[in-house]
């Protein structure tokens, strides 16, 4: 990914899409993406659907993410300062913010400290929530654990993710077709849904190798840390100026629906502010799961397209 350095010190790892820049004659969305995922790998559904032809894509890594380096410690906020101060520098004052889980809440982040660049939210499988205690031990006592037992990270640590964040199973390691294996091609596609047919081989293989750079302190630890510092958002959404979009899936057992019910109903009423709620095979990250992009794409750009018409 190409790298952009900040006059405050920070260098943020970046894509844009369909050109280096963003072009001025195009309306842009910034997307950004779940916890350990890539920008430039976990949107390619979204900035390679002809249906966002007419937009400027752009992605941004958050800190302990991708290639982004600069701060020793962060917060939400700073990763929001960051971003918006990126979004200058490639000559975009005002965008769409398309965020998912904790994507979405570094969204939120925007929208509220910077009104003026926001022009509509768009927030998938996210919550407005500050994280428990329980959620908190997990990611604490397990996740970072697991994850910098080895570097990479053990194959059974990130395997155990993969029903959670992608609704199926990952192929075993000593089988054909397995993402976490020697990647050999399959002859004939098993009708057990694994997490390679639920993503598409390819992408899934993106993915995971991306994943295997999560290991230490600065790309578990420190991202861990500043999840679970979020102090959430529920006392602060009737704030929000731009409009909203919320889609969330029925399914999601990270950020069950109910999160997203109540992201809905903080938020100041307005005509173009919704939730949506999509079948979501049991994913978190459902952005990259094949049934369920269409029908996620065309929500947002109908969305966008309404949004635009009326002047934001």
């Amino acid at each position: 990914m190409p790298l952009l350095k900040l006059d405050n010190g920070v260098t943020l790892s970046y894509f844009s899409s369909p050109d280096a820049r963003p072009s001025p004659s195009r309306p842009t969305i910034l997307f950004l993406g779940a916890l350990v995922q890539r920008a430039d790998i976990q949107f390619e559904p979204q900035y390679r659907d002809a249906l966002f032809a007419g937009f400027n894509c752009v992605g941004f890594d958050p800190h302990g993410h991708g290639d982004t380096t600069g701060r020793s410690k962060w917060d939400y906020k700073d990763n929001a300062s960051d971003i918006v101060q990126g979004m200058k520098a490639l000559g975009v004052e005002k965008f769409f913010v398309f965020g998912t889980s904790h994507g979405g809440m570094i969204a939120q982040e925007i929208g509220l400290g910077y009104p003026k660049a926001t022009r509509g939210l768009i927030l998938c499988g996210t919550t407005a929530r500050r994280m428990g205690p329980e959620a908190t031990a997990v990611f604490r006592d397990w996740l970072i654990p697991a994850w910098t037992a080895t570097n990479p990270p053990p194959n059974d640590a990130l395997m155990a993710s993969m029903p959670s964040s992608f609704g199926a199973p990952a192929t075993p390691i000593d089988q054909p077709g397995s993402a976490f294996g020697d990647r050999r091609p399959v002859g004939k596609a098993s009708e057990e849904r694994t997490t390679e047919s639920a993503v598409g081989f390819e992408l899934f293989c993106k993915i995971v190798d991306n994943l295997r750079t999560h290991c230490g302190e600065d790309k578990i630890t420190k991202p861990v840390e500043a999840l679970v510092a979020w102090p959430g958002s529920d006392t602060r959404l009737g704030g929000l100026k731009a409009p909203v979009l919320v889609i969330h899936g029925l399914d999601d057992s990270t950020f069950p629906v109910d999160h997203g019910e109540q992201i809905e109903s903080l938020l100041p009423k307005g005509k173009h502010t919704r939730l949506v709620k999509l079948d979501g095979k049991g994913a978190h990250v459902i952005n990259v799961i094949k049934e369920v992009v269409p029908q996620l794409n065309t929500t947002t750009r109908e969305w966008l397209d309404e949004v635009i018409k009326d002047g934001f």
